[in-house]
């Protein structure tokens, strides 16, 4: 998958719940999860902590980790997703759902949010070792 950043994302996931195949290519039909600090993502955190808000559809939570969610354009697609500080060099990152304009308002959304929202809330960063 290829992102116009500076920064990669740290996971991505396509959503593909009928396929048996271990490893497939990069479909950019398929809604997609990642951990990511691509630009507008970084943005929008940095601008939240900021001002408190990101554009028109944010809504501030509290939920571990997470500062807010929000949803914005990406690219051809939209984007959901929990703005967070992980409070380390890596600092500003998004926990982002992707997926398909066509998929707006769908009971599909609705079952990749729910699973976006969870994530978020049982999101917990890993110990580091020294």
């Amino acid at each position: 998958m290829e992102f116009n950043s500076h920064a990669e994302p740290e996971a991505c996931h396509q959503y593909e719940p009928y396929l048996e195949a271990d490893f497939t290519g990069y479909d950019p039909k398929l809604p997609t999860f990642m951990l990511s600090n691509e630009d507008m993502v970084w943005n929008a955190v940095e601008t939240f902590k900021k001002t408190g808000t990101v554009g028109t559809d944010c809504r501030p939570v509290n939920a571990g980790k997470m500062l807010f969610r929000t949803k914005i354009p990406y690219y051809d697609q939209v984007m959901t997703f929990y703005g967070f500080d992980r409070g380390n060099s890596w600092e500003y990152f998004g926990m982002c759902m992707v997926y398909n304009r066509d998929v707006e308002g769908t009971p599909l959304e609705a079952k990749l949010l729910a699973a976006l929202d969870e994530a978020a809330a049982s999101y917990r960063e890993m110990p580091t070792q020294e």
